[in-house]
């Protein structure tokens, strides 16, 4: 794991290509081969667990650790927060794999807020991938940034995951608009209800129905032009 200032040349940032030039970034990076989390705060509904895997595969497991329909974890990196801001837009990326079942997921950056595992995220700050409680098996793209669902909630329809196959999800999140990439191709934008405040990289796993929602980390970071 590495938190700090990080400097980058050409580099491949949040599955889209950016030149930075000589620019300085902040960043922060959950890197599973290190043995470190990152100092994660786990919030359980009634189960749910946050541990690195002992196969061998440097990957950290966000598991709902129960079969129970709505019990789970809710994973966030809280020491680390981002404000989007004019020129500055927040760089959020991950490598996954979704195991077991696609129940209710959310995948992204939110307001530090442990409640996030109870509302279908319908009453939070959050942006990012996901299902919204739905059992379809189809990872949407989402915007939310009020309390009020019929105001404040922006989704674009996603497209349906392969269990237990490796998948890239990223977001450029700007001031005036959100790009969404999966396997580093640009799949939405969003420019309504566009969270703001501080941001946290976010992770809910929770189940739905009768078998376990698990989401395998094998990498994932966050950065920001300063």
């Amino acid at each position: 794991m590495a938190i700090g200032i990080v400097q980058y040349n050409t580099q491949q940032v949040g599955g889209f290509d950016k030149n930075y030039d000589t620019n300085i970034v902040r960043g922060w990076t959950l890197n599973p081969a290190s043995g470190l989390d990152g100092g994660v705060t786990k919030t359980q509904a009634t189960a749910g667990t946050g541990a690195f895997l002992t196969d061998g595969s440097f990957t950290y497991q966000i598991a709902a650790g129960a079969v129970t329909d709505g019990q789970g974890l809710n994973a966030q990196w809280a020491h680390f927060g981002l404000t989007a801001a004019a020129a500055k837009p927040i760089r959020f990326d991950i490598k996954c794999a979704l195991v077991g079942k696609v129940g209710e997921l959310a995948i992204g950056m939110a307001a530090v807020d442990t409640t996030l595992i109870a509302s279908d995220l319908l009453t939070n700050k959050f942006v990012g991938f996901s299902t919204k409680g739905d059992d379809d098996g189809v990872v949407d793209y989402v915007c939310n940034n009020h309390t009020d669902q019929s105001t404040a909630f922006t989704t674009t329809a996603g497209e349906a995951v392969t269990l237990a196959t490796d998948i890239d999800f990223a977001m450029e999140i700007g001031s005036g608009e959100v790009k969404f990439f999966r396997d580093h191709v640009l799949k939405a934008r969003i420019k309504t209800n566009i969270p703001t405040g501080v941001l946290v990289p976010t992770i809910v796993c929770q189940s739905i129905g009768s078998t376990e929602s698990k989401v395998d980390i094998k990498g994932m970071s966050v950065t920001q032009a300063v």
